[in-house]
């Protein structure tokens, strides 16, 4: 029986949550710990998912020197001597890092105490986390062909983008029926991820009027993350009652709902992290892709080339955000609602399997060794 502890934050998570669905599948009754940094999103997602986990808190360390360098490194140093301790009470066979500052601390906590490590990538390009990290691991599982160039490479594993299990098993037909859609109901889905996303939320609130009239029939579903629900609360009083009936906002969804949420969908409105990238590749939706402006080294651009060059998804700058190019990108890809479509499921879920038996690997090789 494996012990396998997962480290990261935020959208990081969602991959790990991912790993821990497949190493189930994959081993008889592994034992899977968390190690989380966001106390305000990341206990919520993973009570959601049921998953055991440690909170140490812990906040992205600035580029530049300044105060909140030194509370970052204050609070890096606490977490990994509380991942430490974790590590002596759980003897871990191998340490799963996500990726991203959560990662950092738990990683060097693992190395001093021997344990094996095992980076994840998602980004096409990689990101400091896994540069700073990636001599002291194991392996490193990469989601892009293209990262292989960019990284150790006797090091190095193309694995694939994995999906939470929710994702390899809905299909649309059945999603569409459990929201209730008929067959030629059109379905908007708006998201900016598990912390919302202020320009996306706003221009979507101001574009509700011209979406439903210019839209027969539309239903919308809106996540707008915590901090955007009570200001989205006073435009949905707002709208008249036969609006209000058709659009759905929600602070967060779940895995299982929110990957019937997508398969239902028409169209999405999203950011482009990498997960969001993976989801709406495997469920074939179309999409009004609008990568966060601000995301370290464009990596949100990165992400959107595939689908955009493929014709999937169209691209939307932050800054052109208004909600007459919101409605106008929306119209360009509404073109058969309710239409089937085939999926790719079938790839994320080879690449859950093959980063699943990577780990299992190497706590088979640590308990020889």
């Amino acid at each position: 029986m494996p012990t396998v502890l997962i480290a990261g934050t935020g959208s990081h998570l969602v991959v790990g949550s991912a790993i821990a669905d497949a190493l189930e599948a994959e081993s008889r009754d592994p034992n899977i710990h968390f190690v989380a940094c966001r106390p305000d999103t990341d206990p919520p997602l993973l009570r959601q998912e049921g998953r055991a986990f440690d909170l140490f808190p812990m906040i992205a360390p600035p580029r530049a020197p300044s105060l909140r360098l030194l509370r970052a490194a204050n609070l890096g140093m606490r977490a990994c001597a509380a991942t430490r301790r974790l590590i002596r009470s759980l003897r871990p066979d191998v340490l799963f890092a996500t990726g991203a500052y959560g990662s950092g601390p738990p990683a060097l906590a693992a190395w001093l105490a021997r344990v094996p490590i095992i980076l994840f990538e998602p980004e096409i390009e990689p990101t400091l986390a896994t540069r700073l990290l990636a001599p002291f691991s194991r392996a490193i599982a990469c989601a892009h062909t293209c990262t292989l160039t960019r990284v150790s490479l006797h090091r190095a594993r193309l694995t694939g983008m994995p999906l939470r299990k929710a994702f390899l098993t809905v299909s649309r037909p059945e999603a569409r029926a459990s929201l209730g859609l008929s067959a030629s109901t059109p379905y908007l889905f708006c998201t900016g991820g598990s912390q919302g996303a202020r320009s996306l939320n706003q221009t979507l609130w101001d574009a509700l009027p011209a979406l439903f009239a210019r839209i027969a029939a539309l239903r919308i579903c809106h996540t707008t993350g915590a901090a955007g629900y009570a200001q989205g609360l006073t435009h949905w009083s707002s709208l008249p009652p036969d609006q209000r009936e058709r659009y759905r906002m929600v602070e967060r969804l779940d895995s299982s709902e929110m990957a019937r949420v997508y398969a239902a969908a028409d169209v999405a409105v999203t950011r482009t992290g990498a997960n969001t990238i993976a989801e709406l590749d495997a469920l074939n939706v179309p999409a009004v892709l609008i990568p966060y402006p601000f995301a370290a080294g464009g990596h949100q651009h990165k992400n959107a080339e595939a689908l955009v060059q493929s014709g999937q998804a169209l691209l939307l700058e932050d800054s052109g955000l208004s909600p007459d190019t919101l409605l106008q990108h929306v119209l360009a890809l509404l073109r058969e609602p309710g239409a089937d479509r085939p999926t790719r499921q079938d790839g994320a879920r080879e690449a859950a399997k093959r980063v699943a038996n990577l780990i299992l690997e190497t706590a088979a090789e640590a308990c020889r060794s």
